[in-house]
């Protein structure tokens, strides 16, 4: 996941034009797609490993990772998170832990402090907008839907 992440930092751009420009180093816009995809074959491979292993990193690692990315206060960044799901949903393994995903966001809701008015960020609203960002996703919806019944 750590991975993943560094694939996403914006690099200092005078130096990603002239990298560019000199033709030694593929872009990361190039590269992301090839290499996102390699870390998504390793992360389900080993997810499949262990049948407890996606709760675990659902609920956990997993989530951290995607508000890490989309960020706990506003503004946002939906551009990256919706890169990431766009990666990972092309996997149908991708189910064993999003069902995880949206059960520990919402008990992330439940279970966070009440919001201070100084503080507006604070209490659920990081799972609640994560959430609500995930399910604008029909995928992500009707698995959820699904996960219910």
């Amino acid at each position: 996941l750590r991975c993943f992440s560094r694939l996403l930092d914006r690099p200092d751009r005078s130096l990603a034009d002239t990298l560019s420009r000199l033709r030694r180093f593929a872009s990361v816009e190039e590269l992301f797609s090839p290499v996102s995809r390699a870390i998504c074959d390793e992360f389900f491979y080993i997810l499949e490993q262990d049948p407890l292993l996606p709760e675990y990193l659902g609920g956990g690692a997993f989530l951290s990772f995607l508000l890490e990315i989309f960020r706990t206060q506003a503004p946002h960044d939906c551009l990256s998170l919706d890169r990431v799901l766009d990666v990972l949903l092309e996997f149908p393994q991708s189910h064993m832990i999003f069902e995880h995903v949206v059960n520990a966001l919402a008990c992330g809701c439940k279970t966070a402090t009440l919001i201070l008015t100084e503080c507006p960020y604070s209490g659920p609203y990081p799972y609640l907008a994560l959430a609500c960002h995930l399910l604008k996703r029909e995928e992500l919806m009707v698995q959820w839907w699904r996960s219910l019944h």
